[in-house]
């Protein structure tokens, strides 16, 4: 059994995360942030912005 990477854990998580908020304009939750910025030593912004679909001040 293979493991997925980590940019692919963190869209599912993403994913989950939007199906569930209460609304568009709810913030995105730090930990999820914490975990994109962290995801930078491995990927460049723009592999992570567009697999996560967020903004690159999200990043910051």
């Amino acid at each position: 059994m293979s493991t997925l990477d980590p940019l692919s854990t963190l869209t599912t998580a993403f994913e989950c995360w939007r199906s569930n908020r209460n609304s568009r304009q709810a913030p995105t939750p730090n930990t999820l942030r914490e975990h994109a910025v962290g995801l930078l030593e491995h990927y460049s912004s723009s592999k992570i912005t567009s697999a996560l679909r967020i903004s690159g001040g999200q990043l910051k």
